[in-house]
């Protein structure tokens, strides 16, 4: 069985240039991060190359463009590759429908595990959709930022774009 054509393209958002490694055929994002297509093709053990997109997909385009605009869900219409068990696909969705900020044992509620904020705390470190599924909205119990992949200035930007963050 032969693996989908993947290509690759950047979009800008308040924390940077963000780069997107799509399948072509269905435009699914697979992955997403503020760095270059061949660390996140590895992240995916995709070992076949990208190729750079001429023109960033329509859809994709005009989603990036609400949400520099201020819509912090425009994304959410954008089909991403979910996580490989119930519970990744569960917490991704979760993700997806939060609104401003949330605890990690607050999203393990959503997700529909309850008690499961270590293991939500998991897959928000592993996300490899930034942005398109918003770990970036996931805080400590007590309010404070924690981390994020691509470093704490980029998470303050996100929230503030999003109005998340004073």
């Amino acid at each position: 069985m032969t693996q989908a054509a993947l290509a690759y393209c950047q979009v800008t958002t308040a924390a940077g240039e963000l780069t997107l490694v799509v399948e072509t055929a269905s435009e699914t994002v697979l992955a997403a991060g503020f760095v270059e297509a061949s660390v996140l093709l590895a992240q995916l053990g995709r070992s076949e190359p990208a190729a750079p997109l001429r023109q960033v997909p329509w859809a994709l385009a005009q989603a990036f463009a609400a949400y520099n605009a201020g819509q912090a869900h425009a994304l959410d219409q954008i089909t991403v590759q979910a996580g490989p068990t119930r519970f990744n696909r569960a917490v991704t969705r979760a993700m997806r429908q939060v609104t401003g900020t949330v605890s990690y044992g607050q999203l393990a509620a959503l997700a529909g595990y309850p008690g499961a904020s270590r293991a939500v705390g998991t897959v928000c470190s592993r996300n490899p959709i930034a942005v398109i599924v918003p770990c970036h909205r996931v805080v400590r119990a007590d309010g404070s930022l924690g981390n994020y992949g691509f470093g704490l200035p980029a998470k303050q930007a996100l929230l503030r774009a999003e109005g998340a963050l004073d």
